[in-house]
């Protein structure tokens, strides 16, 4: 996996996080959003811009981590010459519950999603693999 300072290497684990963090990053955000900075424990702060139909994302001092899409699960990553694609849905699902909320499980965990404004926190067990809390912020032009 590509991630060029993205993440800390104890982050590094067995399932492919930034492609995550993604994924429920795009799928919670409000309309309009053209900036996503999504930042947790053991997680370096990631900022993705939309730019030409891709999320174009940078890692701490800059980095550059690739251009990104989701398409339902299947989550895309570009980095020239590299192209990495990657289904989530074996390790997280999504599913609308009552009043319309949405209901995550991470490897058979569930996740707390409280949405405020513009700003999405997504908190799991203690010492578990995803970052916790995991803080998603949005930004509109």
């Amino acid at each position: 996996m590509i991630l060029r300072g993205a993440i800390k290497p104890r982050a590094m684990t067995r399932f492919p996080l930034l492609h995550i963090v993604f994924y429920l990053a795009t799928l919670l955000m409000p309309a309009g959003t053209t900036k996503i900075r999504a930042s947790g424990d053991n997680m370096l702060p990631v900022i993705w811009t939309l730019e030409g139909g891709f999320w174009h994302g940078l890692g701490t001092g800059g980095a550059d981590v690739g251009d990104w899409k989701a398409n339902d699960t299947l989550v895309s990553m570009i980095h020239q010459p590299y192209t990495e694609k990657v289904d989530v849905s074996s390790f997280v699902k999504v599913e609308t519950g009552p009043n319309n909320e949405k209901v995550v499980t991470f490897e058979g965990h569930g996740l707390t999603v409280l949405v405020r404004g513009p700003k999405a926190i997504i908190t799991g067990q203690p010492g578990g693999d995803l970052p916790s809390p995991l803080v998603i912020t949005y930004f509109t032009k």
